[in-house]
This record gives C-alpha cells, sequence and structure tokens, in this order.
C-alpha cells in the first residue's frame, strides 16, 4: 500500500488543519493486529523525520518511531479527527459563543476583558437655564378682579407691607366682611423675572400706591437633544458592550430636581438624549421630560420657589416637597445579552448613588447648577483594544452560524456533528468544539 508523509508539519490538535504536497511512500505493511484508528505502518528505511501520515483518506499524528530491525521501521499514530473530518465539521451550522470573526458589532460582554476597578467619565451639557438668575419676590394677592400674582423687589414689598399695616388702611378692612390674612395669599422667592405687564396692586376693593409686574399665565419652556459623550469614544468606535452595564452607568443632573439614572442600556445605542423642561411662572413649578428617539425614558418634577412667612395660615416652613421618580423603560435585570452569554455572575457592575429632590428652593438651586448634563461612568475594562483576543481565543458572537462562514478560533455550544464514523470520533470532536477548536 501507499501513504502520503510529512517532515516538520506542526498544527494545534484541536486544529482541522490539513497538510500539502507531501511525500509518497510505496510498499507500506500495515502491522499485524494494528486499528483503523490507531494504525502501525512497517517501512522500509530509517526515517526518523516523519511526524504527520495520510492513509486510507484519513489524517494521522505520527506518537512514536521504532526501527525494528536493520533497514524496517515501524511509525506508530493516533488519528486526526479533526482534520479528518473537516468537510463534516464545515457542512454544520452550530450556535457561536465566540469565534475569531469581523463584521459583528461586540455587544456581549466579553468575561475575558472584565472591567476593573479604575474609571472614566464623561459629561455632556444639554441645556442651560438661561432665565435661573438674581431671585425675585412673588406676592400673591386677592382683589376684586380674582387672584394675582405680583413680581415686585425688596423695596417694593417693603412699600406695600408699610401701607398695609398702617393704622388707617387696616381700618378700612375692619369694616369689611374679610380679613387682611385673606387677602395676603402667599410669597415666595424664585431664581428667575417673571414675564407680564405693569399693574397696580389691589388687596380686595384697595388699591395701594405699588405698581408691580402682574404675572402672566404663560409657560417657560424649552428642549434639546444632543448626542452624549461617553468614556469609550476616546478608544473604540461605535458601541460596544462597554457601554452597557455591568461596564458603564449613567446619570442627568435636572436643575431644582437633582440627579436621576440614566438607562444606558437604551441610551448605549440611541446616543441622543432629548430633554423638555416647563416652568410654571406662577408657581416655580418645573417638569422635565427625558426621552432618546421619540421613546419617553422618565418624567420628573420639582420646584424652584421657596415659600416666605406673610401669612400664618399658609406659610410652608419646610420649604422642600419630596419628589416623585417615575421612570419609563429600563432594564431592571441588567444587560439581557449578558444574561444569554452565561456570566451574569462574572462581574461586579458599578452603583449609581443618587437622590431625587422634588424642589430645591432658590436660596440654594442656583449654586447646585443650573446646567442639564449628562454624566456617564464606565469601568475600565482590562483591555480597551476589544480585538486584542480575536486570533487566539475570539469574541463574543452568541448566535447560530455556519462553520464554513468562520474561520481561525470558534468555541461553540453543544456542539452537534453527524458522522458515519466512530462514536469515540463524533465524541471527541464535539468536546474540542464545545472547549475551542481552530477552523483552519
Amino acid at each position: 500500500m501507499n501513504i502520503t508523509v510529512w517532515s516538520s508539519f506542526s498544527k494545534r490538535k484541536n486544529s482541522t488543519k490539513q497538510p500539502t504536497a507531501g511525500t509518497t511512500i510505496s510498499n507500506v505493511t500495515l502491522k499485524e493486529a494494528t486499528s483503523i484508528e490507531n494504525p502501525t505502518f512497517v517501512l522500509s528505511g530509517n526515517n526518523f523525520a516523519i511526524d504527520y501520515v495520510q492513509a486510507f483518506g484519513n489524517y494521522y499524528f505520527v506518537s512514536d518511531i521504532k526501527s525494528i530491525r536493520n533497514g524496517i521501521t515501524e511509525v506508530s499514530c493516533i488519528m486526526d479527527e479533526m482534520a479528518t473530518h473537516k468537510s463534516e465539521i464545515a457542512a454544520t451550522s452550530q450556535y457561536i459563543e465566540r469565534a475569531n470573526t469581523t463584521g459583528i458589532i461586540p455587544r456581549v460582554p466579553d468575561n475575558m476583558n472584565p472591567p476593573t476597578d479604575d474609571i472614566e467619565i464623561k459629561t455632556t451639557d444639554i441645556i442651560n437655564l438661561g432665565w435661573a438668575g438674581n431671585p425675585t419676590l412673588i406676592l400673591g394677592v386677592v382683589s376684586i378682579s380674582g387672584v394675582a400674582y405680583y413680581s415686585v423687589t425688596q423695596a417694593q414689598l417693603n412699600t406695600l407691607l408699610g401701607e398695609v399695616f398702617d393704622s388707617s388702611f387696616i381700618a378700612q378692612f375692619t369694616s369689611q366682611f374679610y380679613g387682611l390674612r385673606e387677602c395676603l395669599i402667599s410669597l415666595k422667592k424664585v431664581p428667575y423675572t417673571p414675564t407680564g405687564h405693569s399693574s397696580t396692586i389691589h388687596l380686595g376693593d384697595q388699591a395701594t400706591s405699588v405698581t408691580a409686574t402682574r404675572i402672566s399665565d404663560a409657560i417657560i419652556g424649552d428642549s434639546a437633544t444632543v448626542m452624549i459623550n461617553r468614556p469609550s469614544d476616546d478608544h473604540e468606535a461605535g458601541t460596544s458592550y462597554l457601554d452597557f452595564s455591568p461596564y458603564t452607568i449613567g446619570a442627568i443632573y435636572l436643575p431644582y430636581v437633582g440627579v436621576v439614572p440614566l438607562d444606558m442600556e437604551i441610551i448605549g445605542d440611541t446616543r441622543y438624549v432629548t430633554v423638555d423642561y416647563w416652568l410654571d411662572q406662577v408657581t416655580g413649578d418645573i417638569a422635565y421630560k427625558v426621552s432618546t428617539n421619540g421613546k419617553i425614558l422618565g418624567t420628573y418634577s420639582g420646584n424652584c420657589a421657596a415659600s416666605l412667612p406673610i401669612a400664618a395660615q399658609n406659610y410652608n416652613a419646610i420649604g422642600v416637597g419630596a419628589g416623585v421618580l417615575a421612570a419609563i423603560g429600563g432594564i431592571a435585570t441588567g444587560n439581557p445579552a449578558l444574561v444569554a452569554s452565561g456570566a451574569l455572575g462574572a462581574f461586579k457592575e458599578c452603583s449609581l448613588h443618587s437622590q431625587v429632590n422634588g424642589a430645591i428652593s432658590s436660596f440654594i438651586g442656583n449654586s447646585v447648577g443650573t446646567m442639564v448634563q449628562t454624566c456617564v461612568v464606565t469601568r475600565c475594562p482590562v483591555d480597551w483594544d476589544l480585538d486584542k483576543n480575536k486570533t487566539r481565543c475570539g469574541l463574543p458572537v452568541q448566535k447560530t452560524m455556519s462553520i464554513s462562514s468562520l474561520s481561525g478560533y470558534i468555541k461553540c455550544r453543544n456542539a452537534s456533528v453527524p458522522l458515519a464514523g466512530f462514536d469515540k470520533a463524533r465524541t471527541e470532536i464535539e468536546n474540542m468544539m464545545n472547549s475551542g477548536f481552530y477552523y483552519e
């Protein structure tokens, strides 16, 4: 019989690589009591350089060479199952966990590139509340024309109160069915200058000498859409698993509300954040809507007005209300691809310590800041180069693909290869495919 042999041929055991060319040796016999899986060939001559053999359509590693007598050599072999059954392996489609492949965006977290304790932070300005400035007083009164709110200076308030508490002015009220306390309904301090028209302040049906701005019911509002900055932008183009949990978290600061979480499971893909806000000039109530691509992520409300004592029955000594966080959307269980990869417990996710305050009064609100701003925090991976391990151990894929469409390192899950050969060969091949092999 004839066999083909090679010298100095090198390959991994878990590779489908097949050699080319080779040297044909004739007049080869089989040792008695040999097997097709582990054959021993008897050759003429003393060639101890042979390391790979092809025979019977199969490929074999050489395990040992013995000189049994002068001019006669025994070459013991072990079948290379991966090379022998390369065509059967290539014809299958398998669930691929990892592969050396291009064109697949790395969205599945890589347990071979876990997050570290080092962090990088990026901020993005969205809207500056341009109306926020010097504090203004808003006086609420009842007059013959109904409830009215006036923007007054401290000097105007002093003048008004000087008149109101004059004995002759008070006497006019005592002769009526209503009292002074019922006409002075509120006094607030706000961090903006309300708009309106000039009007004389009336208490009940009594006119005062003070002329101030009667505040209109118009709502102040604005909207802006920006692409947020992420730490990964300095290292990797596009979106990758670094922009999701457990690597990255996000938050957005809303003036007069506080810091609230930003859902990076959604923002990580869209990159854009839209913030709309509305301010009630009269009450100081402010409402925000945070969205992306038309999808609402959350609505938040607060108040930037601080109540001041003007009448005992309506003074709020606390002046700060509790806010309600109403988040819409989001994924409570973390990155679903991370769950699918079986690596959920491999990493510890960084957490965001946030507090939602429903009302930051004008005394301190401006000091905290008037810029709507996002903050994205990323725990640095072991290596920012996501392709660094691609040729050695592949990148996360987590989908079914044809083996013939890939090359290089591949790791399957529950591989199955139909073979006409021995069950031992099928088991060995499937085990190698599940633990990682090289399709070459």
